[in-house]
């Protein structure tokens, strides 16, 4: 299960995954991350009083001409959690607070392939939200709390279709076992 709700420090600033360049683009798993409510907590987390668990990642994308910007990407979560129960919030880098976004939740993306077993994508497309030389948090939020998984991200540019599964992915929420 996802930790509760703990106290966390920014600094030192510290990743849980923090996967190298590919393409220009990386993909980070920040270890604190910052709830609606402005709490600076470990990451992932649940929260008892709420309800809701969090779980955070960044996405950077470098200033090269050969960089194409992110078009889409998907998260693996657990395929029993429900579109209703979900939030995703996106804050561009140093732009303001953090910002509900569309999402949908698919099986198969035509692009990047099918979810692994026991998941669903999480997709978000960026509708040109932003280009390159930026540094992007993606905030998930929901009801309930789930264990911690370990699955890759994917990531679709104009040009690319690249999966960040360095020491084998990210923390992910996966299904409670059954029985």
């Amino acid at each position: 299960m996802a930790n509760l709700v703990q106290p966390c420090s920014c600094v030192p600033y510290v990743n849980l995954q923090c996967c190298g360049s590919e393409e220009g683009i990386s993909v980070v798993q920040p270890r604190c991350q910052t709830l609606p409510d402005g709490r600076i907590v470990n990451n992932p987390a649940y929260d008892p009083d709420a309800g809701i668990s969090y779980w955070s990642y960044k996405f950077l994308t470098d200033c090269s001409r050969l960089t194409s910007a992110i078009s889409n990407f998907v998260i693996p979560i657990c395929e029993v959690i429900q579109e209703e129960s979900i939030v995703v919030n996106e804050k561009i880098d140093g732009c303001g607070n953090f910002t509900q976004v569309v999402f949908e939740i698919i099986a198969n993306d035509p692009n990047l392939g099918p979810a692994p077993s026991g998941y669903q994508w999480l997709k978000v497309e960026t509708d040109e939200r932003f280009d390159v030389g930026v540094c992007v948090e993606y905030r998930v939020q929901i009801v309930g709390n789930f264990p911690v998984g370990i699955e890759p991200i994917k990531v679709k540019t104009s040009t690319n279709k690249l999966t960040f599964d360095c020491e084998g992915g990210f923390f992910v929420p996966e299904c409670n076992p059954t029985g």
